[in-house]
């Protein structure tokens, strides 16, 4: 649902309207003439139970192709409209436009100063990266810079490690909507827009500690002293397995990182693919190996192994393996 209706060739920004202006274009004559920029047809001013103003349709046409957003979502977004109005750029809501190549987007928040665009996306819905980069593919071949605001809860499987390319960044929900924070960074998703649009957010290549984090136990096989290893922590992006098919991710994006070798060479227990092994859930295959006699380890028996270490405080203090300069870069700001 946009934020966004036209009213006699006039846009309408919902955000901007006050409480009475609100009230009164809900009980005007005019109401009836308002339109849904997305298609044409007659829109309804009205307000979601966490008070968002909006707009919807009045009868939705069979060609339009505007989904439906979550209440938290239109919060979410009028958030960012604000605070990128208030940084002084030309806000407009569910702005949209066409790449080069002729593909069309719409983006929630579209911020134009002078030459410059900066597409601001919320996503709390289920996107894979795949999506994400595809999105922000088209956004740069539009001569578009883009930034997107997810829930912490958006990749279920592991978080992507910080891009330059793709600036991904996460909004706690716990701390209340009225006032969501921006995790990482320590402040307010009003006050970081802010930051954003200022440049004051700014992409260091400076290398970050790596951090692969185990368990101790003993190979089922050899008896063997092993150490399994169950998360990682890149920076302000820290992960550990949380489910048995959420195993094959985090072991994935371990060993994508530091390598086999490292593993190896820190008698850690190597991972590496096993199809159909009993224990693994279906399709997803990886799964850490002993060093000593090369017999895999179940994830089922993985996920038990952490799961028992918590429970006795092992493992929240946890041994660890600190690398630096293994990592891309992040994203910081310039205080």
């Amino acid at each position: 649902m946009p934020l966004r209706a036209d009213l006699e060739g006039e846009s309408l920004q919902s955000f901007r309207m006050s409480g009475v202006e609100w009230n009164a274009l809900q009980k005007s004559n005019r109401r009836s003439l308002l339109k849904m920029p997305c298609c044409g047809e007659r829109a309804v001013a009205k307000t979601s139970r966490l008070g968002t103003q909006y707009f919807s349709h009045y009868r939705k046409s069979e060609s339009c192709d505007l989904g439906p957003e979550s209440k938290e979502h239109l919060l979410l977004k009028e958030v960012v409209a604000i605070a990128a109005s208030e940084s002084g750029w030309e806000v407009i809501t569910e702005g949209s436009g066409e790449s080069k190549d002729g593909q069309q987007w719409r983006a929630d928040v579209l911020c134009k100063k002078n030459k410059a665009f900066v597409a601001l996306e919320v996503q709390l819905s289920t996107q894979t990266l795949e999506q994400f980069k595809a999105r922000q593919d088209r956004y740069k071949r539009s001569a578009v810079r883009a930034a997107w605001f997810v829930g912490k809860n958006q990749f279920h499987h592991s978080k992507p490690s910080p891009s330059k390319d793709l600036p991904i960044f996460y909004v706690d929900w716990e701390s209340g909507c009225a006032n969501p924070q921006v995790l990482g960074f320590e402040m307010p998703l009003t006050d970081f827009v802010k930051a954003l649009l200022s440049g004051m957010i700014i992409w260091k290549d400076e290398p970050e500690e790596y951090e692969v984090r185990f368990v101790k136990d003993a190979c089922w096989k050899c008896g063997s002293p092993v150490k399994l290893p169950y998360g990682y922590s890149i920076g302000i992006h820290s992960e550990n397995i949380k489910t048995v098919p959420n195993c094959d991710a985090i072991l994935r994006d371990i060993r994508k990182a530091v390598g086999n070798d490292f593993l190896h060479d820190n008698g850690i227990n190597t991972i590496h693919s096993r199809p159909g092994l009993k224990g693994n859930a279906p399709n997803f295959p990886n799964c850490c190996v002993c060093i000593h006699c090369g017999t895999p380890e179940a994830n089922c028996y993985l996920y038990r192994k952490y799961v028992a270490n918590c429970k006795c405080g092992y493992a929240n203090s946890g041994s660890a393996i600190k690398i630096v300069g293994r990592c891309e870069g992040r994203w910081e700001i310039e205080r």
